[in-house]
């Protein structure tokens, strides 16, 4: 017998794997601003992708998918879309449709990443503006041409937001964001006002913070105290007590810019140390804090820092955070190599007594390598030292006391400022 030769028609991916079935169809939508939700709503588009697919007699809704407001250039936070994707690698979806790439994705290496999962797993996608279906496409460069144009418009949106944005820094327009300023309230005139008894918190934040305790004994200060945060809650975070004391909107002035994103893409943040100019808006609301106090209070930031760090470097043991339990921690200094002192405590043998010195970190750490001199202090003679040299500088006060009077009495808080730590 001849041979013969029967061409058999291809067969649609789906079609291939569910047969003639009728297909479970998905739809994708994405809202990105107020307003695309007025003119093109969340509501309108799922309307008109219910009537598509059920007035499909070949077509089951398999369900609408949608994100508002988020971007389109990164998956992290669009919901609707992970979910789409979840029920796909379960076998729930057969089709999906959406309006147009962009809505789709605004990123060139995310959108074909996931036109390649989906195709792995016989899902066809169909962007309805640009005419394209995955599953007739012979090849990506279409797809990739045209998302490439749709990232690049996301990027020059982005890039004529961040201009219209650092020229209004320029004009010195100040963002006030009332959610966590504690001590500040939107006034009627729509401009910040002092809330007297959150103002009276920050105060005390400062003016304990220079008396000597650490952002942990602050922390403990105020929740013994039951005084609240800006969200209402007693229990506070370091980071936000930190973030109080280094606030220099606390003085009445701004500093914009002090963050900037990369890029548009991956929208990532990061702190200007000087790739970007920053400006200083001064007086552009009421103050609660000196100006003259919050720089005290950055120069002591700085000084326990030094401390820190100085003792850090000297030491094989793990990073070390600054602690107002020993009044001597960070200010006792050897004369001879001028690292910090740490305190120490030795138990006698032989006597089963316990003695406190303070020691040369470096001399801890390395023997008489590095420092071969520094004496060892006992802590109670020398506690006993310095409470004479206070003693004999009392009777100066004018040496002594004024400034810290002086910055005690423009903080308005002296009556609620605890004992300084010792």
């Amino acid at each position: 017998m001849k041979r013969e030769v029967i061409e058999l028609p291809a067969k649609d991916p789906v079609e291939k794997q569910n047969g003639h079935r009728k297909l479970r169809v998905a739809a994708y939508c994405r809202v990105s601003t107020s307003l695309e939700a007025q003119q093109n709503s969340y509501e309108a588009q799922k309307e008109y992708y219910t009537n598509k697919i059920l007035s499909n007699s070949d077509w089951i809704l398999a369900g609408i998918f949608a994100d508002k407001g988020v971007t389109g250039t990164s998956v992290e936070k669009r919901n609707g879309f992970q979910r789409m994707i979840r029920k796909c690698k379960q076998g729930k979806i057969d089709l999906i449709l959406t309006k147009s790439i962009s809505r789709f994705m605004r990123n060139t290496l995310d959108c074909l990443y996931y036109v390649r999962l989906l195709q792995r797993l016989n899902i066809p996608i169909i962007f309805e503006t640009e005419g394209i279906d995955t599953s007739q496409m012979m090849n990506e460069l279409i797809l990739t041409l045209m998302e490439a144009t749709s990232q690049a418009e996301s990027e020059a949106i982005s890039s004529r937001v961040k201009w219209g944005v650092r020229a209004s820094f320029k004009e010195g327009n100040v963002r006030y964001s009332y959610k966590n300023w504690l001590g500040y309230q939107k006034g009627e005139d729509g401009e910040p006002e002092i809330i007297p008894e959150e103002a009276e918190i920050v105060r005390e934040i400062y003016a304990t913070y220079l008396s000597g305790y650490s952002l942990r004994d602050i922390k403990t200060l105020l929740e013994s105290r039951k005084n609240l945060t800006k969200a209402g809650k007693e229990k506070w975070n370091i980071s936000t007590i930190d973030s109080i004391l280094r606030n220099e909107k606390y003085t009445g002035d701004a500093i914009l810019q002090k963050t900037y994103t990369t890029d548009s893409i991956s929208k990532k943040r990061c702190k200007n140390v000087g790739e970007l100019p920053k400006y200083l808006v001064k007086h552009c609301h009421p103050a609660i804090i000196s100006h003259e106090m919050f720089d005290l209070v950055q120069r002591e930031f700085e000084r326990r820092g030094e401390a820190v760090g100085a003792i850090e470097s000297s030491s094989s043991e793990r990073p070390k955070t600054y602690s107002s339990k020993h009044a001597l921690r960070g200010i006792l200094i050897c004369g001879e190599c001028g690292t910090p002192y740490r305190r120490c405590v030795w138990h006698m043998r032989n006597s089963g007594k316990i003695r406190t010195v303070w020691r040369c970190c470096n001399r801890l750490n390395h023997g008489k390598k590095f420092c071969k001199h520094s004496p060892t202090l006992v802590e109670a003679p020398l506690q006993q030292a310095l409470i004479a040299a206070i003693n004999h500088q009392l009777y100066r006060p004018e040496y002594l006391l004024a400034p810290f009077n002086r910055t005690l009495l423009e903080s308005s808080s002296a009556d609620s400022i605890p004992p300084a730590k010792s």
